[in-house]
């Protein structure tokens, strides 16, 4: 039994010098950055591009959710179903 037990006291001290202070030197890991949502100013820019106006308080809960980095592509869209979707020229 005794040469179980100094062979587990030799592995634990290698893992210690090797592994241990590794582990205390790494620094936490980096949180991403928080993503900005959209504010109620480009709420109001989408609602009055967009043709359909129905049911605001619904629309805006939503709206507000998503990342302000999707405004320009969203009203980018709008625009160009404006010009080319049927349903939306009626």
């Amino acid at each position: 039994m005794q040469p179980l037990l100094k062979k587990r006291r030799t592995m634990r001290a290698k893992y210690v010098q090797e592994k241990a202070p590794a582990k205390l030197d790494e620094s936490p890991p980096k949180q991403p950055p928080k993503k900005t949502t959209m504010t109620e100013e480009q709420f109001e820019a989408f609602w009055s591009a967009y043709p359909k106006k129905e049911d605001k308080k619904k629309a805006k809960t939503k709206f507000l959710k998503l990342e302000s980095s999707l405004l320009p592509k969203i009203l980018e869209s709008i625009a160009r179903n404006k010009i080319e979707n049927r349903k939306w020229k009626e």
